[in-house]
């Protein structure tokens, strides 16, 4: 009875953040029938036992004591699975943007048993966070940096609770822009009371759908344009029966408008696809089932009831020659007049025609001597007049023979990751930050990077300084390695522009190392990546580093 009573306990002892109370604990035990008559005294010592053998922890205010979890423990007795730990695993790699930053925070210890779980098959295994991703379909994209992550959990806490809230964001549309005498024009912030009603993820974005107070009305804002968020005492007053998917379904996400068919109406798709496209649909196909044929001309023809959205007009947009539509009749139209559009982009152009020379744009083009094998001009080109720019034109960037009109050079705006980091210093500052915090890599360093003091290795009683140093490995690595003398205490993945990261990091490292650290010496190239020519950035930096020498005066 006693080890039954004990491992219940066990169980309803929470996380550091969800902490219960030995009142609590009790009263949630005595609502098991078995457990009804329990003394509070009972409890009181059985917690007490528990603490000496299992990783418990205990606060206290005033006269009530608080039990919880210590950090990291996981809340399943004797442990996770390794099919759990990686269910985890996938939920902290691919939700976290998502999921409000409370049940991130109550799932931390989660997410660290998990890992601590996957890292823990050795020898010849390959670790099992390299075996399982999920990757979207389409153009990767960057999520734009929330502007108030405070503001965002605000809002995701008022939407759990289903309470109004009180916003400032940066209006769009006529609103929110104001244009100027000059041209220009200024977005303005706007004031505002909602009634939260769902956060959609689309692609990388989050989006908040929303209604005003006193209107059932839906909307939706990007979340990141929040500037404050302020908690507000009235009643909820939206729509209670609003649905989401409902909503989704009508088309108000998406923010295309020139389409032939209403966004949510079902269609008889019929096309007909090369092989190269029907293998694609064969894997992933847009229904449960449809009527497949062969055409006359060896095309596979496809039969099938699917939702008409934007996203099917463009995936068919995007395959070109590879398949041809024949029903709705309206779609069919729409597609031919896109790419008849697209195809006007490039007439006129000699495609087969091969230039002399091809440069990529690194490349010292500008100061190469031409000499037009057909006439024998001879001359440098013109580097303002092969810049990109917005201006539409096909030959932006090719030059061609001021006497003859025969195509000398191409400067090609294209490279792989080797040709940039062989060519790194004179790489521009905008394609270095670009190629740094490409998603693939963002999310290499979510997982890397530096979260608690308790991963840092203990130094000792040594006073002594950290150096914080940029390392560049192959294939366009390049990393922050943090020592101790010759002793190499961190690695994760270095952020172009990135003195808010150092700042976060110099707080850990002083939580740990608090009074034994004088100083982080940073050098000159890894300077160069905190604080790019910002002065505000460098200043952020230095103030970083005073903590050291104020804890060690």
């Amino acid at each position: 009875m006693q080890i039954e009573r004990q491992w219940r306990l066990l169980k309803l002892i929470p996380n550091r953040v969800d902490r219960r109370s030995t009142e609590e604990i009790w009263n949630s035990l005595r609502q098991e029938m078995e457990f009804e008559d329990i003394s509070k005294r009972t409890v009181e010592r059985d917690l007490a036992s528990l603490e000496s053998f299992f990783p418990l922890r205990q606060s206290t205010e005033g006269r009530t004591n608080y039990w919880y979890w210590a950090d990291g423990v996981s809340m399943w007795l004797p442990g996770l699975t390794d099919d759990e730990a990686l269910a985890f695993h996938m939920v902290e790699r691919n939700l976290r943007q998502l999921l409000p930053e409370g049940i991130i925070e109550r799932l931390g210890s989660y997410f660290k048993v998990a890992n601590a779980k996957l890292a823990e098959h050795a020898g010849n295994i390959r670790p099992q966070t390299q075996k399982f991703r999920l990757i979207a379909s389409g153009v990767p994209r960057v999520a734009r940096k929330i502007q108030n992550a405070k503001a965002s959990g605000k809002v995701r806490n008022a939407l759990l609770k289903d309470q109004q809230i009180s916003i400032t964001y940066w209006g769009k549309g006529p609103e929110g822009i104001i244009e100027k005498d000059d041209g220009t024009i200024d977005v303005v912030t706007l004031d505002a009371v909602i009634n939260p009603l769902a956060i959609v993820q689309r692609d990388s974005e989050l989006f908040l759908v929303f209604s005003k107070r006193g209107s059932h009305e839906p909307q939706f804002m990007a979340l990141r344009d929040i500037e404050s968020a302020t908690p507000s005492l009235a009643r909820f007053d939206g729509p209670e029966n609003f649905d989401i998917d409902a909503y989704i379904k009508s088309g108000a996400l998406h923010f295309e408008r020139d389409l032939p068919i209403r966004i949510g109406d079902w269609i008889q798709l019929s096309a007909s696809f090369t092989k190269e496209a029907r293998d694609r649909l064969y894997n992933t196909p847009l229904v449960a089932s449809e009527h497949i044929s062969r055409d006359r001309d060896g095309r596979t023809r496809f039969l099938m009831p699917v939702r008409f959205t934007a996203d099917l007009a463009d995936w068919l947009l995007s395959l070109g020659p590879k398949v041809r539509v024949h029903q709705p009749a309206a779609l069919r139209r729409w597609l031919a007049t896109k790419l008849a559009e697209a195809a006007d982009q490039y007439r006129g152009e000699d495609i087969a025609e091969e230039p002399q020379h091809t440069f990529r744009w690194y490349e010292k083009w500008d100061a190469v001597e031409l000499k037009c094998e057909h006439c024998n001009w001879s001359g440098q080109a013109d580097a303002k007049e092969l810049e990109p720019h917005d201006s539409g034109d096909p030959t932006d960037c090719e030059f061609r023979c001021p006497q003859c009109n025969k195509l000398l050079m191409i400067v090609d705006y294209i490279a792989t990751i080797d040709d940039l980091v062989k060519n790194w210093d004179i790489i521009d500052p905008g394609t270095r930050s670009a190629v740094l915090t490409t998603p693939e890599r963002m999310d290499q360093f979510e997982q890397e990077k530096l979260k608690s003091p308790d991963q840092l290795p203990d130094l000792k009683n040594s006073v002594g300084f950290l150096t914080w140093n940029l390392v560049r490995h192959e294939r366009g690595e390049i990393s922050n390695v943090i020592r101790h003398g010759s002793h190499v205490i961190w690695v994760q993945p270095a952020l172009w522009d990135g003195a808010d990261e150092f700042v976060r990091v110099a707080a850990i490292l002083a939580q740990r190392y608090a009074g034994r650290i004088r100083d982080i010496r940073i050098s000159p190239e890894a300077r160069a990546y905190l604080s790019p020519n910002k002065v505000t950035e460098h200043q952020k930096v230095e103030g970083a580093r005073l903590q050291f020498r104020h804890t060690t005066q």
